[in-house]
C-alpha cells in the first residue's frame, strides 16, 4: 500500500527484502510501504530484529551480499532508484541522502586525520580546492560544537571522545547538504548527558537546513521528543504509521500499546512498566496471520488466520483486527 501525505522526499511502496541464510530465503521485511515527507522527521521504532536498519540498507542499496530487494519499490523525489548504476548510487548516498551510524568509529578511517577525511570527501563530491574543503571542514566542526576547530581538524579519530567523533560524523554527513539524512541509533552508544546534546543539535540543524530526517530507535523517549511522524515496526513488518502527537495518545495496535507500556515513568505514583511478554518469533517460522498474535493479549481466532493489512485511516494507519473497520 502507498502512503501519500503531500509531497514525499521518499516513498517507499510494498518492499520485501530476502536474506538467503544456510540456502534458505528468510524475508526480512514484508510489504512495507512509507513516505517520508518534505522538511519532516519520521521515527521507525520496534525492537531488535524488527527490521529498522535493513530498510536503511535498503534504501541506500548496501544490503549484504546474501541479501536482496524481493519486491516492491523505492522512489527518491518521485524516481525509483532500484535500477540506478553504481555511480548513481554513489551521488545518493553522499550528496542528496546522508547516513550516521551508531559506532561512528565504524565510518571513520583511523589512520586518516579529520582534516584529510573532510578535504577527500569535499574534493570528490563538490570539487572543492583544498583550501576551500579545509575552510568548510573547519565551519562544519564549529557548527556542531567542537573546540579549537581549525586546530583539531588535524587530530585523528582516537584523540576524540565518542561523542566528539560523532559529532564529526555528523558535521562531515551534513557538509554534503542531504535532502534527507538516515540517523541510525545515533546516540545509543553515547551518555544521557552528550545523548542529550547530540539529539538537541541534530534538531536545530535540521530545522536550519530543512532537511527530512528518518530516525532509527528502539528508545521512545528520543522518538516522542524529536519526531513528527512514527512508524512501528514488528518482524519485519509496519503495524502502526501515525503523527508522534496521535501514536503517544492514542495507541490502536497492541504491540504500540505495550512498548509505550514498557517506559519506567519517574512517579512513584504511576503504574509500573509492564514487561511484553514472549519473545520475537524467529523468522524461520514466521506466524501465520497477523505476526504479533503468538505474544498479544487481545489474540481473536482471525488473528491467527488471516494477516491484517495496514490501513491509512487519515493520518493514523494501523494493521490490527481490533479495528475491523479500517481493514
Amino acid at each position: 500500500m502507498r502512503r501519500h501525505c503531500g509531497t514525499c522526499v521518499l516513498e517507499i511502496d510494498g518492499l520485501s527484502v530476502q536474506f538467503e541464510v544456510n540456502q534458505t530465503n528468510l524475508t526480512v521485511i514484508r510489504e512495507l510501504s512509507l513516505s517520508i515527507p518534505d522538511n519532516t522527521v519520521m521515527g521507525l521504532v520496534g525492537e531488535s530484529g524488527s527490521g529498522k536498519s535493513v530498510t536503511a540498507l535498503s534504501i541506500l542499496g548496501l544490503l549484504p551480499q546474501n541479501g536482496r530487494i524481493q519486491s516492491g519499490t523505492i522512489a527518491w523525489q518521485g524516481t525509483e532508484i532500484q535500477a540506478f548504476s553504481d555511480a548513481q548510487y554513489k551521488k545518493i548516498r553522499g550528496c542528496d541522502i546522508g547516513l550516521v551510524f551508531q559506532n561512528p568509529l565504524s565510518s571513520l578511517n583511523p589512520v586518516f586525520s579529520i582534516q584529510d577525511q573532510f578535504v577527500e570527501t569535499l574534493r570528490l563530491q563538490f570539487g572543492h580546492t583544498k583550501v576551500q574543503a579545509i575552510n568548510e571542514a573547519a565551519y562544519w566542526l564549529d557548527r556542531v560544537g567542537i573546540p579549537d576547530a581549525n586546530k583539531r581538524l588535524r587530530d585523528y579519530p582516537h584523540q576524540f571522545s565518542l561523542g566528539m567523533c560523532q559529532r564529526i560524523m555528523i558535521a562531515l554527513t551534513l557538509a554534503m547538504k542531504p535532502k534527507l539524512l538516515i540517523a541510525d541509533e545515533p546516540t545509543a552508544s553515547l551518555d544521557v548527558t552528550i545523548q542529550a546534546q547530540i539529539l538537541e543539535l541534530l534538531q536545530a540543524l535540521r530545522s536550519e537546513l530543512g532537511m527530512s530526517v528518518l530516525l532509527i530507535s528502539h528508545d521512545l523517549g528520543v522518538i516522542a521528543q524529536q519526531c513528527d511522524t512514527v512508524a512501528v515496526m514488528y518482524l519485519g513488518e509496519l503495524v502502526e504509521c501515525a503523527s508522534a502527537s496521535a501514536l503517544f495518545s492514542n495507541p490502536k495496535h497492541p504491540y504500540t500499546q505495550a512498548l509505550l507500556a514498557a517506559i519506567p515513568i519517574p512517579d512513584p505514583h504511576a503504574p509500573k512498566p509492564q514487561r511484553l511478554m514472549g519473545e520475537l518469533p524467529s523468522l524461520y517460522n514466521r506466524p501465520k496471520g497477523c505476526a504479533f498474535h503468538t505474544r498479544c493479549p487481545q489474540v481473536m481466532p482471525q488473528c491467527k488466520a488471516k494477516r491484517p493489512v495496514l490501513h491509512n485511516s487519515g493520518c493514523h494507519g494501523v494493521a490490527c483486527w481490533l479495528h475491523p473497520e479500517e481493514l
